[in-house]
């Protein structure tokens, strides 16, 4: 799975979905539901949504652009 969400991305769906997690507690349970989408996608640094559209906030020359942990190994050898 290619990763589709930047690391400020990840945190600010991390920190939204835990406040709008926080507040759903005053607005009803279905709210609490939907925190859970931008925490789970926050995450797991990929997101559907942005999948089906061809959307990557990842900057191409991150370590986190890529597929596996042995391509960006490669990427540290070759830099070096």
């Amino acid at each position: 799975m290619h990763t589709n969400i930047s690391i400020f991305d990840s945190i600010i769906r991390i920190i939204l979905g835990s406040l709008i997690g926080a507040v759903s507690g005053a607005f009803g349970l279905w709210i609490g539901v939907i925190a859970v989408i931008p925490i789970v996608t926050g995450l797991a640094s990929w997101c559907p949504l942005y999948a089906i559209l061809g959307i990557s906030t990842v900057n191409a020359e991150s370590p986190y652009a890529s597929d596996s942990i042995e391509s960006t190994e490669e990427k540290y050898r070759m830099a070096s």
